[in-house]
C-alpha cells in the first residue's frame, strides 16, 4: 500500500458462553515474488517504497519476531 495502510495486531478474545471456531488460511507468495506498491498508490507526494522479494521480507519478519517475541507490524 506504499505506507498508506498499516497492519494491526490480531488478537482473539475468549468468550466462555459461545464456542469459537478458527480456520487458518495462509497465503504465501513464491519466495522469489517481488513485492512493490500498486501503481495507483504511488504519487509525486508519495514516491514508491523500495521493492523487496517475498522471501527476504518473510525472513526479516521472522528474525524481528524472534528478537522481541511478538510480531513486528511496521
Amino acid at each position: 500500500s506504499n505506507g498508506i495502510y498499516k497492519s494491526i495486531q490480531h488478537r482473539a478474545v475468549v468468550n466462555t458462553s459461545r464456542r469459537r471456531v478458527s480456520i487458518a488460511a495462509f497465503y504465501d507468495l513464491h519466495h522469489e515474488a517481488l513485492i512493490k506498491p500498486a501503481p495507483q498508490l504511488v504519487t509525486p507526494d508519495r514516491p514508491a517504497l523500495p521493492s523487496i522479494r517475498f522471501g527476504d521480507h518473510a525472513m526479516k519478519l521472522a528474525i524481528e519476531t524472534d528478537k522481541i517475541g511478538e510480531k513486528v507490524l511496521d
